[in-house]
């Protein structure tokens, strides 16, 4: 009986043995697996902060470049709207109100011609000691240079802050001051020749 009483004992300790290894098996397997978890989450979140980074780089690259490129057109402002062009357009707006003949404005004439103007058609509408022709070009590279200047804004390839703070107020002056010689230009080609810097003034001015 003691023999028997023994076996039994031996086996019992041998089954808690087994017991307790397995326990131990499973406390290493839940481990690793939790490790496992800890490193495809680690994992992740430096993908996702990589990730973060990279859009940050390039929203910060593209936010560059378009206040480069407003910066260029404020640059290319000086060269277009130059004193001498000022000068010519002015005068033909003061001699228009001065003259108080909106069917016979010089601007209005102008806007009817053909582009290039012919020296042949030029009248007495316009001041004789103005450069028709010369002031024709002035006009069509002023409004240009704003048309771009809009399309820049209205697609973001420029900064819109500076934009707007630079151009805001020189663009409504210029695009009031020179109704007249857009409207005929749109009726006589059948398009609106300078739709987008037309509504960005309108949106400035509201």
């Amino acid at each position: 009986m003691p023999e028997i009483k023994e076996k039994i004992e031996q086996k019992i300790f041998d089954l808690e043995q087994e017991e307790t290894e397995l326990e131990i098996e499973k406390l290493s397997l839940q481990h690793h697996s939790v490790k496992l978890q800890a490193i495809g989450l680690l994992t992740i979140f430096l993908i996702a902060g990589s990730l973060i980074i990279q859009a940050f780089a390039i929203l910060e690259r593209n936010t560059l470049n378009r206040e480069k490129n407003a910066l260029n057109l404020i640059s290319e402002y000086s060269e277009v709207f130059t004193q001498e062009k000022n000068n010519s357009i002015s005068q033909i707006i003061s001699f228009d109100e001065e003259k108080n003949d909106d069917n016979n404005s010089c601007l209005k004439f102008i806007g009817q011609q053909s582009n290039p103007i012919s020296q042949d058609v030029i009248n007495d509408s316009c001041p004789p000691e103005i450069d028709v022709i010369k002031t024709e070009s002035n006009i069509l590279s002023t409004l240009n240079f704003l048309e771009i200047m809009a399309l820049s804004y209205k697609n973001n390839i420029a900064d819109r802050k500076m934009i707007e703070d630079y151009f805001k107020s020189p663009a409504i002056s210029q695009i009031t001051k020179l109704e007249t010689f857009i409207q005929e230009v749109d009726q006589n080609s059948g398009n609106k020749n300078w739709k987008n810097i037309e509504d960005l003034v309108e949106k400035w001015k509201k």
